[in-house]
């Protein structure tokens, strides 16, 4: 499949035209987000070789990305680094129209639980209800080129981070490197105890336990 330059340019608008959500701009005077994370989480993650086709899951390593970006992009608003929203609602807004460029696969039995949006700040109910998102096949080819990546990457950053365009997200995910390095190397005791540990400091938000 021979790509031009206007399929990276289509997908550069659609990627700088996310569907946000009005109110928080009205609010903040800047949109939620979450969406633009999840964007930039999905580039890295084909980048590390964790996705490599038109099928995104909803895996321990997609949400380290997006945890670990967040809190490098984040510096202002009330908002929770939650994934389950932007991996629900992710679409683009382009020409006065809706694009869906991500589609999301439930689950079988669970179609119609896809259409209770409220159901789907969960984490846990998101993960129940859904396979994994569909992309463009188009877009997956091209975000299997490191160039096309790094001019993507750089569009949201400028549209959604302006002030960050030039941060440095190489070492986003590294938390789920970690905790694999100790599972295989560390003492099974001492491991244990370490995640009873931060199990016991996270125990009374709700927020963390889901991230945890």
């Amino acid at each position: 499949m021979i790509l031009s330059s206007s399929s990276l340019e289509y997908y550069v608008g659609l990627f700088q035209n996310l569907k946000v959500d009005g109110a928080s701009l009205k609010r903040n005077g800047f949109a939620a987000p979450h969406q633009p994370i999840l964007v930039i989480s999905l580039i890295q993650a084909f980048d590390r070789g964790l996705i490599s086709g038109d099928k995104v899951y909803l895996s321990p390593e997609l949400v380290d990305l997006f945890t670990t970006n967040w809190f490098k992009l984040v510096t202002e608003g009330n908002y929770h680094p939650t994934i389950a929203l932007p991996f629900f609602h992710l679409k683009s807004r382009w020409r006065g129209k809706i694009v869906r460029w991500w589609r999301l696969v439930a689950n079988p039995g669970c179609e119609l639980l896809l259409e209770s949006v409220s159901s789907m700040r969960s984490f846990r109910n998101l993960s129940t209800s859904i396979d994994h998102a569909e992309i463009d096949a188009e877009l997956a080819l091209i975000l299997s080129n490191s160039e096309n990546r790094l001019v993507l990457q750089q569009a949201v950053l400028q549209k959604y981070f302006p002030e960050k365009v030039n941060i440095d997200l190489s070492d986003a995910g590294s938390h789920f490197d970690e905790i694999s390095s100790k599972i295989v190397n560390e003492n099974p005791a001492e491991y244990i105890s370490n995640i009873r540990s931060l199990k016991e400091k996270l125990s009374g938000n709700e927020k963390q336990r889901e991230l945890f």
